[in-house]
Parts: C-alpha cells; sequence; structure tokens
C-alpha cells in the first residue's frame, strides 16, 4: 500500500492451491489432482472532506482479477464449468469519528461503513455472489473493540434469487501490543 496523502493506493494477493486424492471404493487412489484458487486485486481510495476535526469520509473500489481451476479428474464431463476468469469490483465508504468517546486518544473510536461486493458479470451463466454490507465499529474504553456488521445479498439477474440476509458481530480486547482476545458471532 502507499498513501499521498488523501489518496491510497494498494495492491494484494491471494492464493489458494489444495491437493485432492480421490479414493475408490476399496480405498485404492485412483487419481491426484489439486484445487485452486488465485485473486489479484489493485485499490484506490480517496479520503474527501478531511479536516483536523473530520476524518473524512473516504471513497474506496477494488479491482479484482480471479481464476478458478478444477481438475478434470473430478468431474470429466464438466470441463468448461470447473475453469473460469473473471473480473469484479467492490466499492465502499468509510467515515471515522467521535462518540461517547471516555478516554483521551487522537484516534475516532467509533466507524460507519458501506461496501458493494463482487459487482460483475455472470461466469459461465452462473452470477456472482454480490451483496451489500453495512458495519460499524465502537470502542467505548482504549482496549476494547466491538463491531457489527448486516449482509444482504442480492442478485442482479432477475431469474436468480439472492441468498438470505445475514449478521455478523465481534469484539477485540487488547490486553497488550503482542496480546489480544479475539470473539465474534454470527446469524445467517
Amino acid at each position: 500500500t502507499m498513501r499521498f496523502n488523501d489518496l491510497g493506493i494498494g495492491f494484494g494477493g491471494k492464493f489458494l492451491y489444495l491437493p485432492f486424492t480421490e479414493y475408490g471404493s476399496f480405498a485404492e487412489r485412483v487419481a491426484g489432482s489439486y484445487y485452486s484458487e488465485m485473486v489479484a486485486t489493485i485499490n484506490i481510495a480517496y479520503n474527501f472532506f478531511s479536516s483536523y476535526y473530520f476524518y473524512g469520509i473516504a471513497l474506496g473500489v477494488n479491482l479484482k482479477a480471479a481464476y478458478r481451476y478444477v481438475s478434470d479428474v473430478h468431474v470429466p464431463d464438466e470441463l468448461a464449468s470447473q475453469k473460469a476468469l473473471m473480473g469484479m469490483a467492490d466499492i465502499g465508504l468509510l467515515t471515522r469519528f467521535n462518540l461517547l468517546k471516555f478516554y483521551a486518544s487522537r484516534d475516532k473510536n467509533f466507524s460507519l461503513g458501506a461496501v458493494v461486493k463482487n459487482l460483475g458479470p455472470a461466469i459461465q451463466s452462473d452470477p456472482l455472489p454480490t451483496q451489500a454490507t453495512f458495519g460499524l465499529a465502537y470502542s467505548p474504553i482504549r482496549p476494547v473493540t466491538v463491531a457489527a456488521d448486516f449482509n444482504l445479498p442480492f442478485s442482479l439477474y432477475p431469474d436468480v434469487e439472492a441468498e438470505k440476509w445475514n449478521i455478523a458481530s465481534g469484539f477485540n480486547v487488547v490486553f497488550a501490543d503482542f496480546f489480544s482476545f479475539h470473539g465474534g458471532f454470527s446469524y445467517w
């Protein structure tokens, strides 16, 4: 990542590689292969309206390219549907401010954000898992942070039904720079 005053630029990548061995009815090795996924991300963000008293409103965009590979050993008749190259984007807003802050710190203790994830065309007639997420985080005292997210999947295609909404929450308690406790809860 790099920062130029209010402009931020970042690059990221993920790679998942899972060896897979298929066994027959008598536990003999039938085939060996692998499953892999790769995602490359370019991020650009700009913080609008920032001043000494106001954090500003950060607008960010991720442009992502992803590739998935499943060997034809696993599903030989559906080879075309097992390999895919796709592009997608995320766009989000974030702001931070002080709210019911009971400790001294230059850091803001309350954050609000919203993002739309995985915007893009369907790949091989399979739509991307597009969703809108709204979240907040609050730190009532310096070592404790609590957060909650509301996720609303939606479909860009009228003939494809979206998944059900879900919520997630979590907390973080920092005891020292090298030791913290994390916990969370999600409801689907």
